[in-house]
């Protein structure tokens, strides 16, 4: 097993499985014997949220890379308080279930982006498409997932486009 005690609160590149040609940048903010928490940016520097990786997932995790040196100049603080016992997984499910909108990768490489509803042996999920519209419901496992994000630049278009969209309805 990896130590990961190495890369707590370091930024690091995180590679699953799911795409081995693309990497997820991030600090290590904490780690159970199943999952990694990581403050996210994406490639242009941008804080991208807080994403939850499934460690079984992964298959490499690098740092202080040169492409690393340019994200540098950041913090690994986060000031939203993130309480993780020894359930990240369903404490971080509780912690935005019915109040955010998440982007979940599955094992298989689907993805869905919307806010979960249910938590219970299965996830109910309200997906919505990118103009904020109710798309479809979709229920899955919770040992199904390799990833889970909240807060990121999707989530947020989602959120705003939704927002916009209950503005109009309510004129």
């Amino acid at each position: 097993m990896l130590n990961l005690n190495i890369f707590l609160n370091k930024l690091i590149e995180v590679y699953t499985f799911e795409d081995k040609t693309k990497f997820d940048i991030g600090f290590l903010l904490d780690y159970d014997k199943r999952w990694l928490l990581l403050h996210t940016y994406d490639p242009y520097i941008i804080e991208d949220g807080i994403m939850l990786v499934n460690i079984d997932t992964i298959w490499k995790i690098n740092f202080e890379t040169e492409y690393l040196k340019a994200f540098l100049n950041f913090s690994a603080e986060y000031n939203e308080k993130i309480n993780l016992t020894t359930d990240f997984i369903n404490d971080f499910i509780n912690m935005v279930i019915n109040k955010k909108i998440v982007y979940i990768s599955l094992n298989n490489g689907d993805l869905l982006l919307g806010k979960i509803i249910e938590n219970s042996d299965n996830l109910v999920i309200k997906n919505y498409s990118n103009s904020g519209e109710l798309d479809s419901y979709s229920a899955i496992d919770k040992n199904s997932i390799s990833a889970i994000q909240y807060n990121c630049r999707e989530c947020k278009n989602i959120e705003n486009n939704f927002n916009k969209n209950l503005k109009r309805r309510s004129l």
